[in-house]
């Protein structure tokens, strides 16, 4: 009896686990933060859905942009710069790291853009750079 519920309540645990990776980001700068993730990852599908509708292809585009390299993230943190009820400016600081084929690190520094985010369907979403 005790191993089962030992084995439940990890079953429950991983479950909660995997639901909250796919939580909505509840912050403007929170969906900054998890739409670069899911650009250094490859999850062209994430990244589609942390943006607005009249952003997906462009989700796709950044995606696309990564394939084939190698890709992390290095200490990025994101702030509002403006916020309304429906639309917020986000910036960062931080660099994205990439190594095409082996060779020498690049570095992509992200304090250079501002992102467009929007309150649609009740959940912020990138729509764009600035």
């Amino acid at each position: 009896m005790l191993k089962k519920t030992i084995l439940y309540g990890s079953l429950l645990v991983v479950l909660a686990g995997l639901l909250s990776a796919c939580a909505p980001a509840d912050s403007p700068s929170a969906t900054i933060e998890a739409y670069l993730e899911a650009l250094v990852t490859g999850d062209e599908v994430r990244a589609v859905n942390l943006s607005c509708v009249s952003w997906e292809q462009g989700a796709i585009t950044d995606v696309s942009g990564f394939l084939g390299v190698d890709v992390a993230i290095d200490t990025v943190e994101c702030q509002v710069e403006e916020q309304g009820d429906t639309k917020a400016t986000v910036s960062c600081s931080g660099n994205l790291v990439f190594t095409y084929a082996g060779g020498e690190d690049q570095f992509i520094d992200l304090s250079g853009n501002q992102y467009q985010v929007s309150l649609e369907d009740g959940e912020w979403k990138m729509c764009g750079y600035r």
